[in-house]
C-alpha cells in the first residue's frame, strides 16, 4: 500500500480535476448537461483510479488501477478536445497537463510493473 498524496501524478490529476468541475460550471450555463458529466467523470476517474490502486495489496493491483487511469486521462483528453473544437471554452492548458499526467502514469505504470 502507499499514500497516493506522495505520487505528484495523484494530485496533479486531482487539481485537473478540481479545474474541470469549475469548466463544467460555466457548460451547464449553456445546457451542456450532459458533456458537463462526461468531463467530471472521467476528470475524477483519474485520481480516483491511482488512489485505489495505491489502497490494493500487489503491485499487480496498482497496474490495473494505474491501466485505469491513464485510459480515463485520454478520455479527459478527448472530451476536452471536444469542448474546444466547440468553441465553448479554451482547454490547450488542461489537455496539454493531461497529456503530461499520461506520460507521468505510464511511467509509473512500467516501474510497478518490473516489481511484479
Amino acid at each position: 500500500m502507499q499514500d497516493p498524496n506522495e505520487l505528484e501524478v495523484f494530485t496533479e490529476s486531482l487539481e485537473i480535476a478540481v479545474e474541470v468541475y469549475r469548466l463544467t460550471e460555466k457548460l451547464a450555463e449553456h445546457r451542456r448537461f450532459r458533456l458537463a458529466n462526461q468531463l467530471e467523470g472521467s476528470s475524477l476517474s483519474v485520481p480516483s483510479n491511482i488512489a485505489e490502486g495505491c489502497g490494493r495489496q500487489s503491485s499487480k493491483e496498482m497496474a490495473r488501477f494505474l491501466d485505469y487511469a491513464i485510459s480515463s486521462a485520454f478520455e479527459l483528453s478527448i472530451q476536452l478536445r471536444f469542448v474546444e473544437r466547440l468553441n465553448l471554452a479554451d482547454t490547450k492548458d488542461l489537455v496539454e497537463r493531461c497529456t503530461v499526467v499520461a506520460k507521468r502514469m505510464v511511467a509509473l505504470l512500467k516501474c510497478v510493473k518490473t516489481k511484479n
